[in-house]
């Protein structure tokens, strides 16, 4: 499994989670969103218009 992969379970993870009572309204990787990074990881917006990013770095 690569960075790619688990960011791909941790969206997906997301998104099963999100339902209407989720503050969660949208997640987008890295390269969705245009974070200029070689890493990979997700953009999380809040309802509240707050952003938060995961960033997904392999250590082993």
């Amino acid at each position: 499994m690569n960075e790619r992969d688990f960011r791909d379970i941790i969206s997906e993870a997301l998104a099963m989670y999100m339902d209407d009572d989720c503050p969660i309204k949208k997640v987008r990787s890295f390269s969705e969103s245009g974070v200029l990074t070689g890493n990979e990881g997700l953009v999380l917006s809040l309802e509240d218009g707050s952003e938060f990013q995961l960033t997904i770095v392999q250590s082993k």
